[in-house]
């Protein structure tokens, strides 16, 4: 039962991640990188919400990440390849690692 919970949490996400740029490439007439930046940017915005929003500290902490890798693509969509690779690396590669394994070390069972 809970498969299809998450089957239906991700179908509504992935919906609501790709309607922004369709709406840009199709009717407002940008480019696939206006497209592209608009779907980045929505996947930052509901990760980063979903960051604040959720109860289990770790998804919280996986959604961190996802928001850090839909930053890196808009600076890799932005023209900027060596910042979106000192994004991964330092945020991804060091930062989140370091939390996550913060995280999992102090909690209580």
């Amino acid at each position: 039962m809970r498969a299809w919970l998450y089957l239906l949490a991700a179908a509504i996400a992935g919906a609501v991640i790709t309607t922004p740029a369709v709406l840009v490439y199709a009717f407002a007439g940008g480019t696939v990188d206006d497209a592209l930046f608009a779907a980045l940017a929505t996947l930052m915005l509901v990760s980063g919400l979903a960051v604040v929003t959720m109860r289990d500290i770790i998804r919280c902490g996986l959604a961190m990440i996802v928001c850090f890798l839909a930053l890196a693509g808009i600076y890799v969509v932005a023209g900027a390849p060596l910042v979106a690779a000192a994004q991964v690396i330092v945020y991804i590669g060091a930062i989140s690692v370091l939390i996550l394994f913060a995280i999992m070390l102090t909690q209580s069972k």
